[in-house]
């Protein structure tokens, strides 16, 4: 029952650490004034061969509607160039734009706030300044925690599981050195060959067992001196 417990807690631990864990990235909460013909754009630093995941938020708080995407570099690079592009997401004469999306790991990502005319026929045509205040939260999804823990898990389960088999097979071997003095069975103590035979255990009728060096008799099934 005791085994069981523990391989069940151990089994539980490992579940938990096998999880992915959400990491904290890169944050930006601002308010940003875009004058017309003006965009504003965030991408994040460091290592972009991650699956990124960007949860944004943005609110007009003066002006007109306004352009919110999500491009990748190559579309960033036409965007900014002038010429026609493919955002992977788009919002477009809108005055409060929200969302998550995950980045595939394969380039960097740019995440704009648009106040230009940019030669599409879908998008907002800049009458003025636009006011905004944008919310972005940059995560990285998973770790490799999960893989980690099946294997630190595996190996807990490995070695409890050898310790308690050596721990048994010690406990099955009989305690020589106790000095417990037998008394039901002192009777059969003999020393001549025709006494050393197999006797009834008192407690559960097994074999006795007679050690001679000890001059002592031994029930292998009650683990004890009789």
């Amino acid at each position: 029952m005791r085994i069981g417990s523990a391989l069940f807690a151990i089994f539980v631990l490992s579940l938990l650490l096998a999880i992915p864990v959400p990491v904290d990235g890169q944050s930006a909460d601002e308010t940003v004034t875009l004058g017309q013909e003006e965009y504003y754009e965030i991408t994040p630093q460091g290592d972009t061969e991650k699956d990124w995941e960007v949860e944004y938020k943005v609110t007009q708080i003066s002006g007109g509607p306004f352009d919110v995407y999500i491009m990748t570099s190559s579309e960033h690079t036409k965007y900014e160039q002038g010429f026609n592009f493919n955002a992977v997401v788009t919002h477009e004469k809108v005055t409060s734009a929200k969302g998550t999306y995950k980045l595939p790991d394969d380039q960097k990502y740019y995440f704009i706030t648009d106040n230009t005319d940019n030669g599409r026929s879908s998008d907002q045509e800049p009458t003025g300044s636009v006011r905004v205040r944008i919310e972005n939260d940059w995560n990285e999804p998973e770790t490799e925690l999960g893989f980690i823990g099946y294997a630190i898990c595996g190996l807990l389960i490995v070695g409890f599981i050898a310790v308690m088999y050596f721990k048994n097979s010690r406990s099955s071997e009989p305690d020589y050195s106790s000095s417990y003095t037998p008394s039901s069975a002192g009777q059969y103590a003999a020393q001549t060959d025709s006494q050393q035979q197999s006797y009834p255990c008192a407690s559960c009728g097994g074999n006795l067992k007679y050690v001679e060096e000890y001059g002592r008799w031994y029930c292998y099934d009650c683990q004890k001196y009789q």
